[in-house]
């Protein structure tokens, strides 16, 4: 303005217009001192006149106050300013503040401020931190009833951005009978009547999530990405020594807590996750039995689901579903189109060639093609929805063998195969 060919330059007196009183007076003073204080009655008015004028150290300064005083009852306040005036970094902090937080953004007044294009494009999100996708759907209509009469025209619309065939089949269920918001709504009911249709036709779910056009993959089945903790399940702690203890890892605070333990000592087992759950799979379990400990072959699977309990070590609790078919050690497990497959292994006679599929949904184990060969000790990788079975020993020879199984085919192949026979190895998709 002062420095080109702006009729300003020669001008004694420039009013501004746009800029507040006190922010003005602030930047003078900082080009003098080279300091400004940031505070909660001047940042509003301080960050827009420092964009203007491109003072950087003051709109940096201003962004870093409002990142960290970030809450879930300013959040989105923060990301629409930040947007305004085009702090785009502080706009994505604000944005990400807002999907870890979720769950108590989604009951601040702000959110029930945001107009239909916001929470559409929100609830599409797959970085929503939630524990269960309840949350997401007890959100949508705490929304369209905080303005009823304007915004039940939109309850379809953000039902199909809610993650609807990972619902509980009697919260579906529950809804679809007795929620009066869908009762009102055809399409709704609709929705979730394919929700639980899902769940109850596990053929249906395999051919639709294997569908090879990423287009024609329901969005809706994908699990959104929750809270991540490591967790440390069973094993051994000396030569005779067997552990039930479950610890659970928080990157966050960086600690270790424990949990509750196993309903028995277990080893050489296996862990997967499904369904939001955490699956604990065969191994040995060590059993007492007349004032002795046995070393059982097992085929025994326990569940952990940390929704029902957030890691409370006084409520949580883990439950026995289905058994396998074979019982199983040093065997191979994967998880892929919602489903838990088990392969190989050995149940303490033999080498095994089968594997087994489980729903979770309905807690129920299917047998699938077996390999050709048996194998004990191979690796087990899912890459781009199909199971990688690599290595192991047949019970005579090492092997180098690859194989791809087709969950949705129910059909193997054979790949390419390693340089070098391998056995009890890890095999990771990257």
């Amino acid at each position: 303005m002062f420095t080109g060919n702006l009729c300003e330059r020669d001008q004694d007196e420039v009013e501004f217009h746009c800029i507040d009183e006190t922010a003005m007076m602030l930047l003078i003073d900082f080009a003098y001192t080279g300091t400004v204080a940031v505070t909660d009655a001047n940042v509003q008015m301080l960050l827009p006149a420092a964009s203007l004028f491109q003072i950087e150290q003051v709109l940096r300064q201003c962004c870093d106050f409002l990142q960290s005083a970030l809450h879930p009852h300013n959040c989105i306040g923060v990301a629409r300013f930040a947007q305004l005036h085009a702090c785009y970094k502080l706009y994505t902090q604000a944005y990400n503040y807002i999907c870890r937080h979720f769950e108590d953004v989604s009951k601040s007044e702000e959110f029930f401020l945001l107009t239909a294009s916001e929470i559409l494009d929100l609830l599409s999100n797959d970085s929503l931190a939630v524990v269960s996708e309840e949350s997401v759907f007890e959100a949508v209509e705490r929304w369209v009833y905080f303005d009823y009469a304007n915004r039940r025209c939109y309850l379809s619309k953000l039902l199909r951005c809610v993650r609807l065939p990972l619902l509980p089949v009697k919260f579906l269920t529950r809804c679809y009978e007795a929620n009066p918001l869908v009762r009102e709504d055809l399409t709704a009911q609709h929705l979730l009547n394919a929700a639980l249709k899902y769940h109850l036709v596990p053929e249906l779910r395999l051919r639709s999530l294997g569908a090879e056009d990423d287009t024609e993959q329901p969005t809706t089945a994908r699990p959104r990405c929750p809270p991540k903790v490591l967790c440390a399940v069973g094993g051994k702690n000396g030569l005779f020594a067997t552990l039930n203890s479950v610890e659970v890892y928080f990157p966050e605070s960086n600690t270790w807590t424990e949990v509750s333990p196993l309903n028995h000592q277990r080893y050489n087992c296996a862990t997967a996750v499904a369904d939001n759950r955490l699956f604990v799979v065969g191994g040995i379990t060590c059993v007492p039995r007349n004032g002795e400990t046995h070393h059982i072959h097992s085929n025994s699977v326990s569940c952990w689901d940390p929704t029902t309990n957030r890691y409370n070590p006084t409520e949580d609790s883990w439950e026995f579903v289905a058994p396998m078919a074979d019982k199983r050690i040093n065997f191979g497990v994967g998880v892929t189109h919602g489903f838990l497959f088990v392969v190989g292994g050995h149940n303490g006679m033999q080498h095994l060639n089968t594997i087994e599929r489980y729903d979770p949904y309905s807690d129920q184990w299917a047998a699938c093609t077996p390999m050709e060969t048996p194998s004990t000790g191979l690796g087990v990788a899912v890459l781009n929805g199909h199971l990688y079975v690599a290595g192991g020993h047949s019970g005579s020879a090492y092997l180098q063998q690859v194989l791809q199984y087709d969950p949705v085919e129910d059909t193997w192949a054979a790949g390419p195969p390693m340089n070098a026979a391998r056995c009890n190895f890890g095999l990771a998709a990257l």
